[in-house]
């Protein structure tokens, strides 16, 4: 799978929840995902990478954890801002 406007990462190597966050991580590192953007919803992700809901949903749980994202509830989940 290649990159659209709705997701903005390249093809995953590791199609763990680990590997995701990974993805994730070095997307917001360099840019592809700024600060505050919103990201899509589980289930969109899923079906853009092929991977499991719960793999997505596992992901976003340790990308919640290390403050690389923050989620408002029904309202998404989003870039998190990088640390001071």
């Amino acid at each position: 799978m290649g990159t659209n406007s709705a997701w903005p990462l390249p093809a995953l190597e590791d199609r763990t929840s680990q590997g995701l966050a990974r993805a994730v991580t070095a997307a917001i590192a360099d840019g592809r995902l700024p600060e505050g953007h919103r990201l899509p919803p589980v289930r969109t992700v899923a079906a853009l990478t092929g991977l499991s809901p719960s793999t997505v949903s596992s992901a976003w749980g340790l990308l919640t954890r290390a403050g690389a994202i923050r989620t408002d509830g029904r309202r998404g989940d989003r870039g998190a801002p990088p640390p001071v």
